[in-house]
């Protein structure tokens, strides 16, 4: 069972890996400059400096991009590479740290020359990677939940089965190992709470999030939840203060050794710690309106666009076959979150002290991650929100749509 649903989990990733039009998300083609510069150039991008290559640009123009993406026309490309205002030409996500572009860099050099080669064979290598997840998903959920195995199945499959997911695991973009290193943290934290703490799960609970720190900055967000969950684990089994106290220093150590360098690099090149405020500077906000407004608008979005995205070229629209699942899965969530308080103040026996652990885990977690990325929204550094957002938090959602539905 667990190896099929991996399976159709893989294929589905695969399926948007080879459907999606060159370029289809908005700045695949930044991100796919990353990589090509680290693998002929071995260096990183500066945003607002360094331009995507010509070949990009080329193909770019072959693709007719930006009449998929919305467009009545293309632009004229000698006017487009005069213009300093145009900045899809930049390569901005240099603001990035360069962990998932170092990763994917040897399998640029597979295949022909050609640039739209490289990307669908990137695509296929982040499309197989996000297996990796799903291993994690199953293992984690078998360890908290031993005696119930519909607990992992569910959890594999609402993963495996997420469309936003899959077409994020399709793209090329950073947030392929920043689904997978938030995975293993709390996969090893499960494993923690119920097996007991050890040095060795510290050290790689405080790895995994260093790793996905330097794929994204915006996973730091991340560290009070897996310390305190880290401090539960101790606490389940009596472990002693001396120990407990040595362990979570070794995480944050690890944590902070990771963080720091992405900071003074992007306080050295763009003057602040994220470089976001330095990309809003140069393009203006990405969205506009009251605040109050963005708020609203940026809340329905969480909830709506976690599962499913539809896409008109640049825009996001809303058609009736996705407003029906997206207003079902958001009417599955209220069920589960019902589910499981009704069962906590019930004393159900099934929530052994380890479940209860990862339940509050997982809901700090999904608490903070939407929180930051409905910040991100408001403050104009992206135009839409989207569900890989929220990916940070995708296995602790996993454990708590997987046990609300076994509850049910």
């Amino acid at each position: 069972m667990p190896a099929l649903i991996i399976l159709v989990g893989i294929a589905h990733a695969l399926l948007y890996a080879i459907v999606i039009p060159p370029w289809g998300l908005l700045d695949e083609h930044q991100h796919f400059h990353y990589v090509q510069l680290i693998a002929e150039e071995q260096r990183t991008p500066v945003m607002w400096r360094d331009r995507v290559s010509s070949e990009i640009v080329d193909s770019v123009y072959a693709v007719r991009r930006y009449v998929t993406l919305g467009a009545a026309e293309m632009p004229d490309r000698a006017e487009l590479e005069r213009s300093d205002l145009f900045f899809d030409l930049y390569s901005y996500e240099g603001l990035h740290p360069p962990l998932t572009y170092m990763v994917l860099a040897p399998f640029y050099a597979l295949g022909s020359p050609d640039v739209l080669d490289k990307l669908f064979i990137l695509r296929i290598v982040g499309a197989l990677l996000s297996g990796i997840t799903l291993v994690l998903v199953w293992k984690s959920t078998r360890w908290l939940w031993p005696g119930a195995p519909a607990v992992a199945i569910l959890a594999t499959a609402y993963v495996a089965l997420l469309p936003e997911r899959a077409a994020s695991a399709g793209r090329v973009n950073n947030d392929l190992l920043v689904e997978i290193t938030c995975a293993g943290v709390f996969a090893v934290l499960a494993r923690s709470w119920a097996r007991g703490p050890t040095w060795r799960q510290a050290a790689l609970v405080g790895l995994c999030l260093g790793l996905g720190i330097l794929s994204k900055l915006s996973v730091s967000i991340l560290l009070p939840v897996v310390l305190g969950g880290w401090i539960a684990s101790a606490l389940i089994c009596r472990q002693r203060h001396s120990t407990t106290f040595g362990q979570t220093a070794l995480i944050l150590m690890l944590a902070v050794a990771c963080l720091v360098p992405v900071v003074v690099r992007n306080l050295l090149l763009y003057g602040e710690p994220t470089g976001v405020n330095a990309f809003i500077a140069r393009i203006g906000p990405l969205v506009s309106g009251p605040l109050s407004e963005r708020i609203v608008t940026g809340a329905v979005d969480l909830v709506r666009n976690s599962w499913v995205i539809v896409w008109d070229g640049a825009r996001v629209v809303t058609k009736p076959s996705a407003a029906f699942m997206q207003l079902g899965l958001a009417a599955l969530s209220a069920g589960v979150v019902y589910a499981i308080g009704k069962a906590w103040r019930g004393h159900d026996a099934r929530f052994t002290p380890a479940v209860r652990s990862a339940l509050i885990t997982a809901g700090a977690a999904l608490v903070l991650v939407s929180a930051s990325t409905l910040m991100g929204y408001v403050q104009g550094s992206v135009p839409w929100v989207q569900g890989r957002f929220l990916l940070p938090a995708l296995l602790p959602s996993a454990w708590l749509l997987g046990f609300g539905l076994w509850l049910v």
